[in-house]
């Protein structure tokens, strides 16, 4: 890959489409914010034992525990795992090969069906995860493109040096 010249041909799975929403909804701030709730139901469940309420008043704090447990790490992984099969499947145009090709100017997607073409002004935000690179439009729009695509560490570094570049411009 040249840097002004780069092109990455795609064709997102539902997996990859499942794990980066997974990864969206599954930040560091959602974890940490969880754990600390739970800690303190937990410590205010635990004092309440020790203290002359007994353990009836501890089992009515403890329940509620369990239930924020549940809704976090059980009930929203399965509704944002079926969700995202659902937008996935009903979306044909998010499972089509699709190839991004970066330039000076900007990038342009090209599918079966036409291509669309964005100024690098127009971009909101690039995240680079392990995974992914993620080029946003928009707060809530973006461009997902699986490191897997690329062909080498080199072009990714190469790929996300244009992005950062003209992120800055």
């Amino acid at each position: 890959m040249e840097n002004d010249n780069i092109s990455v041909k795609i064709k997102l799975s539902l997996d990859d489409y499942r794990k980066w929403n997974m990864s969206l909804v599954f930040t560091k701030k959602l974890i940490f914010a969880t754990c600390l709730v739970v800690l303190l139901m937990f410590v205010s469940a635990l004092v309440s034992y020790h203290s002359h309420y007994g353990l009836d008043f501890f089992m009515d704090n403890f329940i509620p525990l369990l239930g924020v447990l549940a809704l976090v790490f059980i009930a929203l992984p399965l509704f944002v795992f079926f969700n995202a099969k659902k937008s996935f499947l009903k979306d044909a145009s998010m499972q089509e090969e699709r190839t991004y090709g970066f330039d000076g100017e900007g990038f342009t997607i090209t599918t079966g069906h036409g291509n669309s073409r964005m100024t690098w002004d127009r971009l909101y935000r690039v995240v680079e995860d392990k995974k992914n690179i993620c080029i946003y439009s928009s707060r809530i729009k973006a461009f997902l493109i699986p490191k897997r695509f690329i062909t080498s560490e080199s072009d990714i570094k190469a790929l996300v040096a244009l992005l950062k570049d003209k992120m800055k411009k």
